[in-house]
């Protein structure tokens, strides 16, 4: 009886060890899945911020471009009165 209840005693905490060497593992697999989501995150959130990015300087080369155009036909204009006055001139 005696026997019998020390190797019932003796696999019970055998099993309680290797339970806790399941719950390790799966501890273990759960911070690295964690881990590899925040890196996930992580570089989602640098692909936005240089789409983001890229974006606002195709706005500012927009920008640019439309401030050269209207300069453009400022001159233009200016050019065409000039030559309107001077054919009015003569």
């Amino acid at each position: 009886m005696k026997k019998t209840l020390i190797t019932t005693i003796i696999a019970i905490c055998l099993m309680g060890f290797t339970g806790c060497a399941e719950a390790n593992e799966l501890a273990n697999d759960a911070t690295n899945s964690f881990n590899n989501l925040k890196e996930g995150v992580t570089e989602v959130k640098e692909n936005v911020d240089n789409t983001v990015n890229t974006v606002k300087d195709g706005v500012n080369t927009v920008k640019e471009t439309a401030e050269n155009v209207g300069d453009t036909v400022n001159k233009v204009n200016d050019a065409t009165k000039s030559v309107s006055n001077l054919t009015n001139n003569e």
